[in-house]
């Protein structure tokens, strides 16, 4: 499945979750509000179109000179379709809370330590 393919799909399953997408190199980020993450986690391991069945990296960024906006960053690939997608959440630095994806993934529990 391509990139386009991919971010349509998931736009179109939750167009109130989305906030951007963008290509780079042929590598999709897909920008999810924070509220939403478990939902498309869920979503993007369940469907069987994506099966995105391997959670690879899990990580936070400080986006120093954002106004105080972080990221959560999660990194999946789909061992049976061989295909990738980014999912970034941004997180003010007053609120930095996020819903665990541990119940999707397991490995998420040693990430989010």
């Amino acid at each position: 499945m391509d990139n386009e393919t991919i971010v349509t799909l998931v736009k179109n399953n939750f167009p109130e979750a989305i906030t951007g997408s963008e290509i780079f190199r042929n590598e999709l980020t897909i920008i999810v509000k924070k509220e939403y993450i478990t939902e498309i986690a869920g979503f993007m391991k369940e469907n069987k179109e994506l099966d995105f069945n391997f959670l690879s990296d899990l990580c936070g960024v400080d986006r120093v000179g954002t106004d105080g906006v972080f990221e959560v960053v999660y990194h999946l690939y789909s061992i049976y379709k061989n295909h990738r997608v980014r999912l970034k959440s941004p997180i003010a630095s007053n609120d930095p809370c996020i819903s665990t994806v541990t119940g999707i993934w397991n490995t998420a529990n040693w990430h989010e330590r």
